[in-house]
């Protein structure tokens, strides 16, 4: 992967996202407070999935509905990947 690609995908993610604002927040709700904002900002955005390689300390998203799945899991739910 070259130095660039990276930017270039977070710039494409950036052009088609949805912006959302946290105007109530759930805290706290998971072990690790750094985390927290994750939680927040996925109930906002009505996220059906948190991707994220931190499976264990997102547990408590279940809460919310939503699965917390790695993105190689991702990946085999969009099927990209068998």
């Amino acid at each position: 992967m070259r130095e660039g690609d990276i930017d270039n995908v977070i710039k494409a993610i950036c052009r088609i996202a949805n912006r959302c604002s946290i105007f109530y927040l759930w805290r706290p709700i998971v072990c690790d407070l750094d985390d927290d904002f994750l939680i927040d900002l996925a109930v906002e955005c009505q996220a059906d999935l948190i991707i994220t390689y931190n499976q264990k300390d997102l547990q408590d998203a279940q809460k919310f509905g939503m699965k917390v799945v790695s993105p190689k899991e991702f990946l085999q739910i969009v099927g990209e990947i068998p």
